[in-house]
């Protein structure tokens, strides 16, 4: 790819990357020597860490980038990944964003502002989670994106199988939980939302090994 291409295709990313670090850099003086690294389902803060922590967000999100790049470049299926480019390209997007969100509202949250973090986050992780949903159906067959189970990657039918009904229910699952969010309590809330994303890992993988059998059987 030619570097003006590239950089096309990339500033969006270096920008998610480079907002909450910049951020950090310029109130750094202003943080406390502590800052809340993880709250309950009750939305208070029950954890804390040293004043580094607020770059911990934006240092994720550099690793995830850097990784999501070499993976099609170690990946034994990596001509595959020209077919999906565009679905790979809203995933790791997607990613980034959600690292600098978490990396904003720390900070901020670390600056003394009021802000429903347990709601934040579960919008933006669910949000994710439509996106991935909505683009499941054109990732084909690789080791490290998608529903990658020992009968998708034997069978290339099995493998659009699954991810056509597995993006049919992260969307839809997705959807239902964001709803949700605005009216049931967040305790309540916390434990739909646990078994809501285990029903989402491990329908689609049932499923690849029934259909997976069907066709090897010839039913």
């Amino acid at each position: 790819m030619k570097t003006k291409d590239f950089i096309k295709r990339e500033w969006a990313m270096w920008i998610m990357i480079l907002i909450p670090t910049i951020f950090s850099i310029v109130n750094w003086n202003s943080f406390p020597d502590k800052i809340p690294t993880h709250w309950g389902v009750d939305g208070q803060i029950d954890d804390y860490s040293g004043k580094w922590a607020v770059f911990l967000g934006p240092m994720i999100g550099t690793a995830m980038y850097f990784l999501m790049i070499a993976l099609p470049k170690i990946d034994p299926r990596k001509k595959n990944y020209d077919l999906f480019s565009g679905a790979y390209w809203m995933i790791r997007i997607a990613l980034i964003l959600l690292m600098a969100i978490i990396g904003m509202v720390t900070d901020l949250v670390s600056l003394g502002y009021k802000l429903d973090v347990g709601m934040i986050v579960q919008l933006s992780v669910l949000g994710l989670f439509l996106l991935m949903g909505n683009q499941m159906g054109r990732i084909r067959p690789n080791y490290f994106v998608g529903i990658r189970t020992a009968w998708t990657l034997d069978n290339e039918e099995v493998w659009t199988k699954t991810h056509r009904l597995g993006g049919r229910i992260w969307v839809g699952t997705s959807l239902a939980l964001i709803i949700c969010v605005f009216i049931i309590p967040m305790k309540i809330f916390a434990i739909l939302f646990f078994v809501a994303i285990l029903l989402m890992a491990i329908i689609p993988i049932v499923y690849s090994y029934v259909i997976h059998k069907k066709i090897k059987t010839g039913k």
